[in-house]
C-alpha cells in the first residue's frame, strides 16, 4: 500500500510539472520559450510549433516585414516603453520590447552639436526632464551624449549602434523619425551618412522604413538608395501637390512609387482613404495611442498599425 501511494504522488508531480510548462510569457499569441529564448506564434509552448526562424525560413525582408505588419498590432514608439519611461530610444528599451516579441519599431533621430546623428527625440528642456532624465545640457556633442545615461541607466544609440543592432537582431524593423528632415536638404545628408554606415548592405537598408514627410523628401531617398520600405506623412490632400490632391491619387501615387504605407497624426487619420489603401496594398499606420481601447477604435476603422509606447504584442 505504501508502495502504490508513493507511485501515485511521483505521478502526479510529473503530470504538474508538465502542465506547468503551458505557462510561459504570453505577448498576443506570440508565446516565448523563456529557456530557449525562441518565439513560438499561435498556441501554447509546445514544442512541436514552428520556431520565428522556421516560419521566416526564405522569405525575403519585405515579405518578412509584411508579415509582421500582418500579425501584429503595435509599433513601438522611440523604442517602446522601458520600466515605465517613454521616448528614451535606448539600447534597453529596445532590448527589452525585442525580446518581448516586438519587431517593428520607430525611434528619433537628431544631430548632435558636432553635426552627427544620434538617437534622442530632441534637446529642448522637456526633453530633458520627461525623457532623458538628466539635468538640461542644451545640444550635446556626440561624445557627450555617447557617455550619457539616461535616467542613470540606459545607454543612448547612435547610427552606428542603430546598425550594430541590426546586425545581431536579424528582424527588428525601424521608422526613422529623422528630425527636421522634412527638409531635403537634411534627409539627403542624413540618409546619405546612413547609407555608408552600413556599407550599402540591404539586409540593413531594406529593414528601415523611410518617412517620406512629403514628395520632395521621397525623391530625395530615392535618389540615394533604393530603399523598399517608404511610409508617407498623410496631410489633407487638398494642401498637397497636384499628383497627390485626391486620395484616389494620394493611393494611385503610393502603388506607383512602391510606397509600403501611409502614417497619420491621430487627428489626421482618415478612414476612407486607410480603407482605399487596404484595397490597394497599402498599409496606414496611425501615432502615438497609449490606450486599447482607443487603438482598436482605430484598428476598427481599418488602420493597420498603431504607434504605441506601452501596448505590447
Amino acid at each position: 500500500m505504501y508502495w502504490d501511494y508513493l507511485l501515485y504522488f511521483v505521478i502526479t508531480v510529473a503530470i504538474l510539472f508538465k502542465g506547468a510548462s503551458f505557462f510561459k510569457v504570453e505577448v498576443h499569441g506570440l508565446k516565448v520559450n523563456e529557456t530557449k529564448a525562441n518565439i513560438h506564434f499561435v498556441g501554447y509552448q509546445d514544442e512541436t510549433k514552428k520556431s520565428e526562424a522556421e516560419v521566416l525560413k526564405g522569405k525575403t525582408t519585405r515579405e518578412i516585414f509584411n508579415y509582421y505588419v500582418k500579425n501584429q498590432k503595435y509599433i513601438m514608439h522611440a523604442g517602446g516603453a522601458i520600466d515605465g519611461h517613454i521616448y528614451t530610444n535606448s539600447l534597453e528599451a529596445l532590448e527589452e520590447n525585442y525580446k518581448k516579441g516586438n519587431r517593428i519599431f520607430e525611434i528619433d533621430l537628431n544631430y548632435t552639436n558636432d553635426h552627427q546623428l544620434v538617437m534622442i527625440h530632441g534637446w529642448t528642456e522637456s526633453d530633458y526632464q520627461g525623457k532623458l532624465g538628466v539635468p538640461y545640457a542644451g545640444v550635446m556633442n556626440k561624445a557627450t551624449f555617447k557617455n550619457t545615461l539616461l535616467h542613470g541607466k540606459y545607454h543612448t544609440m547612435t547610427l552606428e549602434d542603430l546598425i550594430k543592432f541590426m546586425r545581431s537582431h536579424p528582424y527588428a524593423y525601424f521608422i526613422l523619425n529623422l528630425k527636421g528632415g522634412s527638409k531635403a536638404a537634411v534627409s539627403k545628408d542624413a540618409l546619405t551618412e546612413l547609407v555608408n554606415l552600413a556599407n550599402r548592405n540591404p539586409n540593413i537598408l531594406d529593414r528601415l522604413v523611410i518617412w517620406g514627410y512629403n514628395l520632395n523628401v521621397i525623391k530625395t531617398a530615392r535618389r540615394i538608395y533604393n530603399f523598399d520600405l517608404i511610409t508617407l506623412s498623410y496631410n489633407d490632400p487638398k494642401d498637397m501637390p497636384t499628383e497627390v490632391n485626391t486620395k484616389e491619387k494620394m493611393i494611385a501615387y503610393c502603388v506607383k512609387n512602391n510606397i509600403s504605407s501611409l502614417i497619420f497624426a491621430e487627428d489626421t487619420f482618415d478612414e476612407e482613404i486607410a480603407t482605399l489603401g487596404k484595397k490597394a496594398g497599402i498599409y496606414s499606420f496611425v501615432f502615438t495611442i497609449d490606450n486599447e481601447k482607443k487603438a482598436q477604435g482605430f484598428l476598427d476603422k481599418n488602420a493597420t498599425m498603431i504607434l504605441s509606447n506601452h501596448l505590447l504584442n
